[in-house]
């Protein structure tokens, strides 16, 4: 239909009841009602490198999610699909820390997304949020706030925020949802002919 405003469209579609179990070559991690930052996820995902991830990982909470250090992914040569790594994360709210300049994740708020962790209402925010911030991937929010203040001036026409929605995450949701959508045999009976 036609929204005549963002008020129209009304509330943000429940994405995470998609991600319910391990989809695919994706691991599941639901963490409740915690509240956590990303430099835990390591701890209950092992052998995970949020500088350099080469798997997919979905971590799903009711609480809240600070991400408090650059997350990458693994930019090497890949085979098929089912190889490109992603991070979904879905909380409550994210909060996304001062000091991070680049992340590779999916991010789903039900509430807010802030993508600096200073509060305005005191005054420092244009100082502290001067870092630019690049997000690769989807972002959904009810409510997106967008703090940094970079300014660049060998480029004065540069974002302080790119929000930046690659191929490979249509290419990865694409595999996924091929994954998850499979028809499966669950029971078969036989019977006697029939003469």
């Amino acid at each position: 239909g036609c929204f005549a405003g963002a008020s129209a469209m009304g509330k943000i579609p429940e994405v995470e009841k998609f991600f319910t179990g391990g989809n695919g070559s994706s691991v599941y991690y639901d963490r409740g009602n915690q509240s956590f930052s990303t430099s835990q996820i390591p701890s209950f995902v092992p052998g995970t490198n949020l500088g350099n991830l080469t798997r997919s990982i979905v971590v799903k909470t009711t609480g809240n999610v600070t991400v408090d250090g650059n997350i990458s992914y693994n930019n090497g040569s890949m085979e098929s699909a089912g190889e490109i790594p992603q991070l979904v994360i879905i909380a409550n709210n994210i909060t996304i820390v001062s000091n991070v300049t680049n992340v590779d994740a999916w991010l789903i708020a039900k509430n807010d997304l802030a993508t600096c962790d200073v509060n305005s209402s005191n005054g420092s925010f244009v100082n502290t949020c001067r870092n630019g911030l690049r997000i690769n991937g989807p972002v959904m929010a009810s409510r997106t706030i967008m703090r940094r203040t970079t300014f660049n001036t060998s480029d004065p026409k540069q974002a302080a925020e790119t929000v930046n929605l690659r191929g490979d995450a249509y290419i990865w949701a694409n595999q996924l949802a091929r994954s998850a959508g499979k028809w499966q045999t669950v029971y078969t009976t036989e019977l006697p002919p029939r003469y």
